[in-house]
């Protein structure tokens, strides 16, 4: 997400790519660490939990076996309760059944009839006035009776359900070196992506200046000849020089736009993102390119349409126009004669700006859209210098907008021509 600086210029940020895969992975990791931190602690709780509700049940079955002579010896400070089917308190060796209310809402005394034992952990008793306890009760049905005995809820007790703290710094400590680990290795792979990356814009310098010499070449090779013959032929007439003159420095403009276009090339290439992008009315923006290619429409008899009311980008200005004014400089060139060309855009959910540059002309055989955006690929060399072309427009293009985040796709327009979707960031 872009954000705005002080000077209402806006920052488009790009995540360090060895950060965001040790984020994305450490976070997947700790996540399962807490998950099965979560789980250990909850099977280490009801471990402990069912052995003191075993040791209790033996006291209960000792109990219950020698119902009704009850007779039990059970820890200090304990508690035993036999309660009839219906909830009445028949026995309780710390109060006075009398005073004791119905205990059929108990939640162990309704798991110990339903299940045939329960216990409940950590329950304020009533009859007690608020003491805490652990109750573990158990049914008899041949005798009609819940035996429950019960400890109190004191340090020792929490002692002995509470799980070793060691486990849990163990898995801290677990984690840590993990994490550590982890890093090292996204490192070593952000070297190793780094390394590619680089090996890569090396190799693509190679193809680049060696596809530069080649089209220099005959640009160059053109001016040679023009004006050697100029000099070595003393009887050349003043209309011929002339038109050798106006051919070579239609070579020079040629060799001018490769340049300039390599520059804009090697430019985008130098940079990682957009530092300090700037809010661009798109409207403004493209009717001031319509006004520079106003001569080129007119000789090519073709008409511009443009529907970009109230939108507004955040980026470089000069990349920003650079994107919109190749596309329209490749339809001029392309399209043909006499056709429309078409620029749209609208506002999208995720803070991005949709357009479509559209044609009706000649179009462009499907075999060729995934190459249009290669430097110094042509489908027609031949007709494309005759043009003009430089062969870097759209590559100017594609690096242009994947520089500002967006994203770009080159269609066949239904019914013929050629359509180019690009997204770019919206304030």
């Amino acid at each position: 997400m872009a954000t705005i600086s002080k000077n209402n210029n806006i920052v488009l940020p790009l995540d360090n790519f060895a950060n965001r895969m040790f984020v994305s992975v450490v976070s997947i990791f700790l996540l399962l660490a807490v998950m099965f931190l979560v789980f250990q602690y909850q099977r280490e709780t009801a471990y402990k939990v069912d052995i003191l509700h075993n040791r209790l049940q033996v006291i209960n079955h000792e109990v219950g076996a020698a119902y009704p002579d009850t007779v039990a010896t059970l820890p200090e400070g304990g508690r035993l309760t036999i309660i009839a089917a219906d909830g009445q308190v028949l026995y309780d060796n710390i109060r006075d059944v009398s005073e004791m209310k119905n205990h059929g809402s108990r939640l162990e005394v309704q798991k110990a009839l339903a299940e045939g034992s329960g216990y409940d952990i950590q329950r304020t008793s009533e009859s007690l006035g608020g003491e805490m306890y652990f109750y573990s009760a158990t049914f008899f049905p041949d005798k009609g009776v819940v035996v429950r005995s019960a400890l109190p809820y004191n340090s020792q007790l929490y002692k002995d359900l509470t799980i070793d703290k060691t486990f849990l710094f163990f898995i801290l400590g677990i984690t840590i070196v993990l994490c550590f680990i982890l890093y090292q290795i996204a490192r070593r792979l952000a070297d190793t992506e780094q390394q590619r990356i680089e090996g890569e814009k090396q190799e693509l310098k190679r193809q680049l200046t060696q596809n530069a010499a080649h089209e220099l070449k005959t640009p160059t090779a053109s001016i040679s000849a023009y004006l050697e013959t100029m000099l070595s032929d003393a009887s050349l007439t003043e209309e011929k020089k002339r038109h050798f003159l106006e051919r070579s420095y239609a070579q020079c403009q040629r060799m001018t736009n490769i340049l300039s276009d390599m520059s804009t090339l090697a430019r985008i290439d130098s940079v990682q993102q957009v530092h300090e992008a700037l809010r661009i009315d798109a409207a403004e923006l493209l009717e001031s390119i319509r006004e520079d290619v106003s001569f080129a429409l007119t000789k090519a008899d073709m008409q511009l349409t443009i529907n970009v009311e109230n939108i507004t980008i955040l980026g470089d200005r000069s990349l920003v126009t650079s994107i919109f004014r190749n596309l329209i400089d490749n339809a001029i060139a392309y399209a043909g004669e006499g056709k429309h060309i078409t620029v749209s855009g609208t506002l999208q959910a995720d803070q991005t700006a949709e357009f479509f540059v559209t044609d009706n002309g000649v179009g462009v055989a499907p075999q060729h859209l995934n190459h249009l955006c290669e430097r110094f690929y042509r489908i027609d060399k031949g007709r494309s210098r005759k043009l003009g072309g430089t062969g870097l427009g759209l590559a100017i293009v594609k690096n242009a907008v994947l520089l500002h985040d967006g994203e770009i796709h080159l269609m066949t327009t239904p019914g013929g021509g050629l359509t180019v979707r690009f997204t770019l960031p919206a304030a």
